[in-house]
């Protein structure tokens, strides 16, 4: 399947390590190494987050609102990064399983590659736009929205893993 080598090819040009979900051996390597990306991001964009509500320059002591609103995000960023860290137990079926079909491995290339945009528009929404002259509460309630995509991308990744069953006729 074309589409699933392209979207693997592309995710693994942001992600030093992913491999493929198809075979056994490579997939807890390929799920690891990508967990580990999304998290290391998520608390870069934390750090950059947390240094600007401390900042005195972005926030003068009327806006002291504003900056308890970015610490709130800020601990979701935490939370968000906790949540991808840990495996839970039902990542067993998709770890065990002895091979992943191109079907299910693409739905699963076309999960990640959706944290990824998710997690782009999170680092996006930061990256260039913290200065003095940044309109915080426009930042804040852009951020929020890009957190609660990212988080739901994230959630569905991991219901996907976690109720993940092999076809029928494999061996697991």
């Amino acid at each position: 399947m074309a589409e699933a080598s392209d979207r693997r090819e592309r995710i693994s040009r942001w992600v030093q390590g992913f491999e493929t979900y198809e075979e056994p051996q490579e997939r807890r390597l390929t799920d690891r190494a990508f967990r580990q990306f999304v998290v290391e991001r998520i608390e870069r964009a934390g750090r950059a987050l947390s240094l600007a509500a401390r900042d005195k320059i972005l926030f003068p002591p009327q806006r002291e609102a504003l900056r308890a609103a970015m610490e709130i995000l800020g601990e979701r960023m935490a939370d968000l990064a906790d949540s991808v860290r840990s495996v839970p137990y039902e990542y067993g079926e998709f770890i065990a399983a002895w091979r992943l079909g191109p079907e299910e491995a693409e739905a699963f290339y076309e999960r990640d590659e959706q944290v990824l945009r998710c997690l782009s528009a999170v680092q996006a929404s930061l990256d260039p736009t913290l200065s003095p002259e940044t309109p915080m509460p426009d930042l804040v309630g852009e951020l929020s929205l890009r957190l609660g995509e990212l988080s739901a991308a994230i959630r569905e990744r991991q219901s996907a893993i976690s109720g993940f069953t092999p076809a029928r006729g494999r061996e697991v």
